[in-house]
């Protein structure tokens, strides 16, 4: 149905209106999202800016390549790399990784990466970013209405 939809609108031009609670489908069709909220419109615009303006932070995964357990990063050093250290959750499992919040306008991955890779030892490290589905929920969550 997905690939039906994209064509369509693709290959005619065809605006489709999707009402869904899958974001996933939003994320792969849509190029606007409209959020209404009890009839009113709290967004209107592009998937790509919802989560620039909602959701602008990715986080950097890191492990260390010595098998020495979590990195120590002298949290100014990591400051001074334009990042901040993420606590662990409540409860998390420790995996022994380090997550360090960067804003996706203000440092680029790869300057962190680099700085980073200059100093530790660095066996695997990964980039997340919030999910739509995320974006969403923490905009409806934030409003203290119901989803």
């Amino acid at each position: 149905m997905r690939e039906f939809i994209a064509e369509v609108n693709r290959e005619h031009g065809t605006t489709v209106a999707l009402t869904t609670h899958d974001l996933s489908d939003v994320q792969r069709l849509c190029s606007r999202v409209i959020l209404i909220d009890h009839g009113w419109v709290l967004y209107d615009g592009t998937v790509a800016e919802l989560k620039s303006r909602n959701a602008p932070y990715r986080t950097l995964v890191l492990r260390l390549a010595d098998g020495s357990g979590r990195l120590q990063l002298d949290p100014a050093d990591v400051v001074g790399l334009g990042a901040e250290v993420v606590p662990a959750a409540a409860g998390a499992d420790d995996d022994g990784a380090v997550r360090l919040r960067l804003e996706g306008e203000r440092t680029a991955a790869s300057d962190l990466i680099a700085g980073l890779a200059a100093r530790y030892p660095i066996a695997d490290l990964s980039i997340v970013e919030l999910e739509l589905e995320g974006v969403v929920h923490q905009i409806y969550s934030h409003r203290a209405l119901p989803l």
